[in-house]
């Protein structure tokens, strides 16, 4: 199976497509190419309403959506972002329909998109084509998970408790200002003087994300400095897999879906801080997750809990290859 990813570049979306493509060539085999589109900002402020940008059309020179040397379209095409959109119905007229296309998150065009298409259960849009799962897909499997751990012995050592702190950062809707960062330092130094100045205090692994602000990277750090605590410096590799692998606790902000699907591949306990200005689809997912009991929100506890390992991409994957099995009879 020849598998196309279909993406303007962004890592959010790129790395739900890898995950799901990372399962079906466990399970199928084949061949994964990575394909990014750059349409001018004309077209690129209106999609996906508009057709694609003539200059990236499959007959120009380094289209992202170009036949492969063959001359040869592709099995499955995953596609995620709004700019992708029109080159994803491009590429399913070109084939005439041989290539199966797939689109995660809602395309904002219908769900006659594609032939199959993922959202996040708190999205509104449904269909038969359309499948659902709370958390979102992503490249994480236990295979990777113990592949971490185990270079994350070797960079971090053992400690019988470890937290691990991933900041996301702003969006369209959340500003961490100094009202919210306050907010969730205040949390973490409750946390500290619940666990005492002892041998048994945790040790505090923190990354971010390229939309941390400085002074949220800063403050929760200076918040951990009396404890053993390290903290990404945007320098080395991050080690954002290592820290999932080797936290008893996770700690998540919840501005990313992304992040909290990931948080929650680990099976171990989970808490969300919620900044100001989430939109409601936002608190409907993280309380659809409380209600379960897979999630909690943060305030000034991070005691340990049952956690619930859950794993969106082994699901929607298995959906690709009904579909196209249906398909071939």
């Amino acid at each position: 199976m020849n598998i196309w990813l279909l993406t303007d570049g962004k890592m959010g979306d790129l790395v739900q497509c890898r995950g799901i493509a990372a399962h079906l060539i466990a399970q199928a085999g084949g061949t994964v190419e990575e394909r990014t589109v750059a349409p001018r900002a004309l077209w690129a402020m209106l999609m996906p309403f508009t057709p694609i940008d003539p200059r990236e059309n499959f007959n120009q020179p380094g289209s992202p959506i170009a036949p492969n040397a063959d001359g040869e379209w592709p099995d499955l095409l995953i596609a995620s972002g709004r700019r992708a959109v029109p080159y994803l119905k491009r590429v399913k007229k070109l084939s005439q329909g041989a290539t199966t296309t797939v689109f995660l998150k809602d395309p904002r065009t219908g769900a006659g998109t594609a032939d199959i298409i993922w959202v996040p259960t708190h999205d509104k849009l449904r269909g038969p084509n359309v499948i659902t799962s709370e958390t979102s897909p992503h490249h994480i499997t236990p295979e990777a998970l113990e592949q971490a751990r185990q270079s994350g012995v070797a960079r971090f050592g053992t400690h019988s408790h470890t937290v691990g702190v991933l900041l996301g950062g702003n969006t369209v809707d959340v500003n961490y200002n100094a009202q919210t960062i306050t907010k969730l330092a205040k949390g973490l130094n409750d946390v500290l003087n619940s666990e005492g100045d002892t041998d048994s205090a945790s040790r505090y692994l923190i990354t971010s994300s390229r939309r941390t602000p400085y002074m949220l990277n800063k403050t929760v750090s200076s918040v951990l400095s009396n404890r053993e605590c390290w903290t990404w410096d945007e320098e080395e590799e991050n080690p954002y897999m290592q820290i999932l692998a080797l936290s008893d606790v996770l700690l998540v902000t919840g501005d990313s879906h992304n992040m909290v699907s990931e948080a929650l591949s680990t099976g171990r306990p989970v808490y969300v801080f919620r900044p100001d200005g989430l939109k409601q689809k936002f608190h409907n997912f993280l309380e659809g997750l409380e209600d379960k009991g897979a999630i909690r929100r943060f305030d000034n506890s991070l005691e340990p809990f049952a956690g619930t390992r859950y794993d969106a991409s082994r699901n929607i994957a298995n959906t690709i290859l009904d579909f196209i099995a249906k398909r071939a009879h």
